[in-house]
Formats: C-alpha cells, structure tokens, sequence
C-alpha cells in the first residue's frame, strides 16, 4: 500500500502541531508494523501514483475552495482514493464563528472534503455523530501517544525546592474561554494557598492574562516550536507542574473533543484536574487517575488547593495514570487498528459497485 499524506501545512516547510498525533506517528507506527506500506509526507500533492491519499483537516490554513477542489480532482483523475482526518469538530467551530476571518472558507473546504472523501478518521465517537452528516464511513481512532513522547517518571507529589506547587494550564487561543470559566476558582485557590504558583502556556498574550489574574502573578511560558514533537519533548523536560488543570466549556465544539489534555498531563508528571465534560467523564468511574471537577468556581478553586496540600495523593494518582498511559494509550499497542481502518478502506474501494464511492461524493 502506498499513502500520499498531506498533513494540515501552516507555513511552508511546517506542518500543524496535531498533524504528528493524528497523521504522521500513527502512519509511521504502520509502516513499522507493515513492511509493505510506504509513506510519503508532502505539502501538496506530487502527481505520483498512490492507493490512498490522507487529507488532514483543511490541508492548508491558506486553502482556497478552488483549491481544495483542484487537489480532490487530481487525486481522483488517478484512482487515488482519499481519507480526510479530523480531531476536532470544525464543522461547528468555523459555522459559530469560531477560526478568526477566513472561516467560512475553512468551513466550505472542510466540509467538501469530508463529503468527497471515501472515508473519515477522527478521534472520538462524539464527532463521528458530526462527521456521519457529511459521510456515511466513518471510523474512530482516539489519541495515543508515541512512547518517545513521554517523560521519564512521574514526579507529581515530590516537594519543589523552593517549597511551591505549580499549577499549569495550557491550550490554543480557542481555549482562553475554558480558562476563563475557573479563573475566579483558579484565584480563590490561589489566595488560600500561599505555596501555590500558577503557570500558563500559549492561550493569549501576557497583558490579558497578567490582567485576568490580577492581582495574583501567573507565568507565561513560550514552547519552542509549534511542532508537536518539539512542544511535548519542552514540555515533558522542562515545564515542571505539579498540577495539569482542563477545564472545558459548555458547546458543540467541547463536547466532541478528546482527552489528549489529560495524557499530556500525565505524559509530563502532573496531576490532572479535569472538567466533568463529554472528554473527561469516563474518568467518573477512574477517580485513580484524575480529579473530575464540575463547572463551578468554587468547586475548581477546592479541588486545586485540596490536591496540593495532598502530595501523597497527587504521587499515587499520577503513578496510576502513568501506569494507565503505558498500558492503555501508547500508539504501537494500537497502530493495527489504524492500519486495519487503511486496508478496509482501500478494499472497499476495489470492490465493483461499492457504494463507498457514490456519484454525489466525487462530484467535484
């Protein structure tokens, strides 16, 4: 089997900080398990011959409709057939306004490539409901983690040598609303215990942070690179928290994500505090493993003082979803499923007949 990927390209050169987690490792987990597939990673596509070729997202933030259309038809002028990836739900994202000026561009590419494609990957039932409004094959690969991604042990629970507990946060510009939820929680904590340092990664700018957690100081920390090999290899090596917080937002879009925040933390050493949200509640029957929060406030800002004067409990849980994360979520354990979804994809494209490619889906 040979597979053109076509990672979600954001600068030339440079691909999205997913396209490692959703395409790249689980494609190069495959190929280790499978000899006989080969990949090729590229920004466009090259005009060589390939079984399939696996579309991420919207392939380029500066997609245009044309072409998007133009990269579907010469795929299709060849036999190729085509997977479009998704791990988050864009449909809605780009639809409510979310995705900054260009999104209703972004959302009629999107859309038109899941609608022309033979399949859809995504990583989480939730958004296979979503994604079943624009292709009837869809399949569901959660998140999971290369093992080179992971820190050496866990350290949740050891004492800092200045005595403090960090608290951390990170997520895109698209989550400052999910932090912005808990801020009054994260501040009342921060207020009754003196020891605790709270730590930011990406979200906003330094001035609208520092001025959301006045009077309380907050650090900002910058990643390296927006790789997500290179993010997580800072991540795990030099940002120390002893807590990991993911609080979420009611909507359509939060309810379709995945729990990667969660093995981020873990991967990393902290302890996680999690929302009681669609991602996260699977973790009710697991209270080992993380802390699963309602959204309130006040419920955040005792949670989070709570497990930082408990740093047995904060050793025991993370030593538990390490275990977990080593057991459960790394990506080899689960690469033939991945590669599984590929052959029957592909197969079901030589299938004479097969409805797996419609008149209406490959109308372009």
């Amino acid at each position: 089997m040979h597979i053109l990927a076509l990672p979600l390209r954001i600068a030339p050169g440079q691909f999205s900080g997913g396209s490692a987690l959703r395409v790249l490792d689980p494609l190069a987990a495959c190929a280790r398990l499978e000899p006989g597939l080969s990949v090729t990673v590229a920004e466009s596509d090259d005009g060589a011959a390939y079984d399939l070729a696996l579309i991420e997202r919207s392939w380029r933030d500066d997609v245009t409709i044309a072409d998007a259309r133009a990269l579907v038809r010469g795929l299709r002028r060849r036999g190729i057939g085509i997977v479009h990836t998704l791990d988050d739900n864009l449909y809605d994202l780009f639809a409510t306004g979310g995705g900054g000026p260009d999104r209703l561009t972004q959302l009629a590419v999107v859309a038109f490539f899941s609608r022309t494609a033979d399949a859809v990957i995504v990583s989480t039932e939730a958004l296979a409901e979503v994604a079943r409004r624009f292709n009837d094959h869809v399949f569901v690969f959660p998140n999971h983690l290369a093992p080179d991604l992971l820190g050496s042990a866990p350290t949740a629970g050891e004492a800092a040598a200045d005595g403090a507990v960090r608290v951390g946060y990170m997520g895109t510009l698209t989550h400052l609303g999910d932090l912005r939820m808990v801020l009054a929680g994260v501040k009342a904590a921060l207020h009754d215990e003196p020891r605790l340092r709270f730590e930011v990664v990406g979200v906003g700018d330094s001035g609208l942070i520092e001025t959301l957690l006045s009077p309380y100081p907050v650090t900002l920390l910058r990643p390296p690179h927006h790789d997500y090999h290179t993010f997580m290899r800072w991540f795990v090596d030099e940002v120390r928290w002893d807590i990991g917080i993911a609080p979420l937002a009611e909507g359509v879009v939060n309810h379709t994500k995945s729990d990667l925040k969660f093995l981020d933390y873990v991967a990393s050493g902290a302890a996680a505090i999690l929302a009681d949200a669609p991602p996260y509640q699977w973790l009710r029957e697991r209270p080992d493993l993380a802390v699963v929060v309602p959204a309130s406030p006040e419920a955040w800002g005792e949670a989070i003082v709570s497990l930082a004067r408990d740093g047995e409990r904060r050793r025991q849980q993370n030593a538990a979803a390490w275990r977990y994360l080593h057991e459960e979520r790394l990506l080899p354990a689960h690469a033939g499923q991945y590669l599984g979804f590929l052959v029957d994809i592909l197969a079901g494209l030589r299938v004479p007949g097969s409805a797996r490619r419609t008149p209406e889906r490959v109308q372009i």
